[in-house]
This record gives structure tokens, sequence and C-alpha cells, in this order.
């Protein structure tokens, strides 16, 4: 009796493990659930279509059930553009996946795009946007000199001016290029009043005739020199 209801039991354990493999090879078989459309949603414009497609092509070769989802979002996470991935399956035969692109606020050390978050990546030369600002300095400094720009950029805000070049030295002096294509040269010390004070008297002594000036040198201690065209 006890050796008919174990063979019973092992007969129906058996018959599942059968009706369970049947379904699986049924289910990640491509001819029965093909991927059919595959819909690339976001905001990309410096990816080209060429690259998505020879990263997106070799994963949506299995069927729909066996498609991996999490390892395509990875292939597509390491182009240098992409900041995020989603990818969502449409039963039964739809892939959607939206992309965002990174940001950037800068050129940094004319080698890569930095972040307004501070993340640097390094993209193709020919998709770097056109007229981001520079920052120029020691190469464990991005971060210090994009809050140095974006403070800067702030305090110059009344006169309709922002950073267009921004540049510390290994001996850690400061020049800056303003959006008007003024050379300013700061120096090492007292970067902060020696801004405001060209903040100060730049209506007064330039006003409307800033194309008219080549460079100011911020370094002396009463008063600053404008080098006129």
């Amino acid at each position: 009796m006890h050796s008919s209801k174990k063979l019973r039991r092992i007969s129906v354990i058996l018959l599942a493990i059968v009706i369970f493999i049947w379904f699986y090879f049924e289910l990640t078989n491509v001819q029965n659930f093909p991927i059919k459309t595959v819909q690339v949603k976001g905001n990309y414009p410096h990816v080209s279509t060429i690259v998505l497609q020879d990263a997106i092509k070799p994963f949506v070769k299995v069927s729909f059930f066996a498609l991996q989802a999490t390892d395509l979002q990875s292939q597509l996470q390491q182009l240098p553009w992409i900041a995020s991935v989603n990818v969502r399956r449409i039963f039964p035969s739809t892939l959607i996946i939206t992309l965002q692109e990174k940001q950037p606020v800068a050129i940094w050390n004319n080698s890569a795009l930095l972040t307004k978050d501070g993340i640097l990546f390094s993209p193709a030369k020919d998709t770097y946007p056109k007229n981001l600002p520079y920052l120029n300095g020691p190469n464990d400094e991005d971060q210090h000199l994009l809050s140095t720009m974006q403070k800067i950029n702030d305090m110059f805000r009344p006169l309709n001016l922002t950073v267009q070049q921004l540049i510390l030295s290994p001996r850690q002096s400061w020049q800056l290029v303003l959006s008007n294509g003024i050379t300013v040269t700061i120096g090492q010390r007292d970067i902060w009043l020696r801004l405001q004070q060209l903040i100060t008297v730049f209506p007064k002594i330039i006003g409307n005739n800033e194309n008219k000036v080549v460079s100011i040198d911020l370094r002396y201690p009463n008063g600053i020199a404008i080098k006129w065209k």
C-alpha cells in the first residue's frame, strides 16, 4: 500500500516536471513568442540610431519571455551619453525602451563633459554640444571648478554675464573669460572680494563699452587694470 502511494507521488512529481519543462520550452521558443516591435522613447539627441540598434539587436533575437531585460539595460547604460534606461515588455510581442541622456553643463580639460551633479563622462568629441563653458584645471579639481563657476555665474547675473571659460593653474591662480569675451585675471587670493569689486565698478567704468575691452586684471591692491582695444 505504502509503495503504491509512493509510486503515485513520484509519478505526479515527474508529470509536473515534464509539464513545467514543456511550458518552459514553449514560452522560450522564439517561433511561438517573437519580439515583433521595439519602441525607443525619451530624449537622446546625441545617441545615434545605429549605435542603439547595434546594442539592442542581440537581445531581441529571443522569445518575449526569454528576453534578459536587466542585461539589456546594463548594456545600454554603458553608452557614454545614457543616464538612465527603463525596459518594459508589453504582451505579447512589444518591447518599450525609455532613455534619458546625461545633461552636461561644461567641458572639462577639453577631454570630458561634466554634468551639474559633477559626473564626468567622455563621449566622442563630435557629439559635444556647442556653446558649453570650458573648465580647465588639475585633474582632481573638477568639482571645485564646477561649484566656483556656478557661484561666479550667480554673482554676474545682474550684469547679464556668464563664465565662458574658467581656468585654475597648478599654482592655484584663477583666470576666467566672460561671455562677452573679456578675459579676467583674478589671481590666487581674495577671489570673491576682487570679483565683487569688479561687479561694482563694471557699469561705471566699462558700461556699454565692453566690446572695446580686451582684458581686466584684478591683482592690484588698490584698483584694477583694464586693457582696451
